[in-house]
């Protein structure tokens, strides 16, 4: 009769009443256990305590779209792309396996942090915690999950950051984020380009795979990938992305988790010396060099001489006069499709609506083959005397001080 007697208490700490729920967490973790343990084998006791006693670390979930689809991303010190939460390491437990994914529920559902209490099949009891990490639209986009004994204190919790992509490639981070990626400052109030991001990185590994996120045919539905940027003193940081798209009735969006993976493994990059020498190279003056990847038609690289009005233009997205954005548009896919190797063409673009347009011509050079094509375009004002900086940006103010700015 002790054994199922024993099973009832289980149960019933389980389903605690409410004066036992306002208690403090440790008494109802303590107060959850049975006074003995579970009718099991010796064997299965041993082994679930011992699956647990190596899950100690902080595990990373995305939420991006929703608690019923969620999939981890980091697992301690190690990276994952979209991984199953039953090959999370605070999963090699049958006990807080079952109880992981209600929990992560929970915290989503609740936009708050949740815990729950366990009880080890040897006895001891156990309790879990989830901490949500709100994404720049106040969705819950990541939850970070940790399991130890009622006796331990959680490591420190890991700083995760979520960056959010419009259609039209501009993007919204969270203040961890910008910690994370040392963006520019107050670039986070007017949103951040394409280029603006990846010049943060000095290495950004499968760039390709990314940009195929945004593909105007065939977009890619999920990313993970490792960058590589630098402490203020100079040493080496990485970073760990898992971006994934949402589908909402209104517009395509795509979110990306961001970890700190910094020393948490060897390093292994192996840097592009074209891409470095690129980034490098001398711009002549009233000239911008842009590279543009012709499956999305987005400019990810902007190259000016650094106290070039035209500088500036790196962290806005430009307006086409309406004439002209079907021509660039074919122009895109003629390039893309390899029916054009070079060409020439003039537009229009401004930066706010009661802005003047600009005029510009464009010199457009295919310079990669294969799945992603790419094409470097020299970028030249007509009008030398027009005005470049972009009025009423402090930024670009700031960046340059020449004739024709405006505010």
């Amino acid at each position: 009769m002790d054994a199922p007697n024993t099973r009832r208490q289980g149960v019933e700490a389980e389903q605690a009443p409410t004066e036992r729920a306002r208690q403090p967490f440790a008494h109802r973790a303590i107060a959850a256990a049975p006074a003995t343990a579970p009718n099991e084998p010796p064997a299965r006791l041993c082994t679930d305590a011992a699956r647990f006693q190596t899950a100690r670390s902080w595990v990373v979930v995305e939420t991006t779209v929703g608690p019923d689809d969620c999939s981890m991303v980091l697992d301690g010190s190690q990276p994952r792309a979209f991984s199953k939460l039953t090959r999370a390491s605070i999963s090699r437990a049958r006990t807080t396996s079952a109880n992981l994914a209600p929990l992560i529920w929970e915290c989503v559902e609740s936009r708050q942090t949740r815990d729950r209490s366990a009880t080890l099949p040897d006895g001891r009891a156990v309790h879990m915690l989830a901490v949500p990490v709100l994404g720049p639209s106040g969705h819950v986009d990541a939850a970070a999950v940790w399991a130890g004994y009622v006796t331990e204190q959680p490591p420190t919790l890991p700083v995760v950051g979520v960056i959010e992509w419009n259609p039209a490639g501009i993007a919204t981070a969270t203040s961890a984020a910008n910690y994370l990626l040392r963006l520019p400052p107050g670039a986070a109030f007017t949103g951040l380009t394409l280029p603006e991001i990846l010049a943060a990185a000095h290495h950004w590994d499968d760039r390709t795979g990314f940009l195929s996120l945004f593909n105007l045919a065939a977009p890619a539905d999920r990313w993970t990938g490792t960058l590589t940027s630098s402490f203020d003193d100079g040493s080496p940081r990485q970073l760990h992305l898992a971006a994934r798209v949402t589908n909402h009735p209104t517009q395509r969006t795509i979110r990306a988790v961001v970890c700190d993976i910094t020393g948490n493994q060897q390093p292994q990059i192996h840097p592009d010396p074209c891409a470095i020498a690129v980034r490098h190279m001398p711009i002549a003056d009233g000239h911008a060099v842009a590279l543009v990847d012709l499956k999305s038609g987005f400019v990810h690289e902007w190259l000016t001489a650094p106290d070039s009005p035209l500088a500036g233009w790196r962290h806005h997205n430009p307006e086409f006069h309406p004439d002209d954005q079907l021509l660039i548009a074919q122009l895109c896919f003629e390039l893309a499709a390899g029916s054009r190797q070079h060409a020439n063409l003039e537009g229009r673009v401004r930066f706010a609506d009661r802005d003047e347009w600009i005029d510009l011509k464009g010199k457009w050079t295919r310079i990669s083959d294969g799945e992603r094509p790419q094409a470097l375009l020299d970028i030249t004002p007509l009008a030398p005397d027009a005005a470049l900086i972009v009025p009423r940006c402090h930024v670009c103010q700031h960046t340059t001080k020449q004739p024709g700015a405006y505010q």
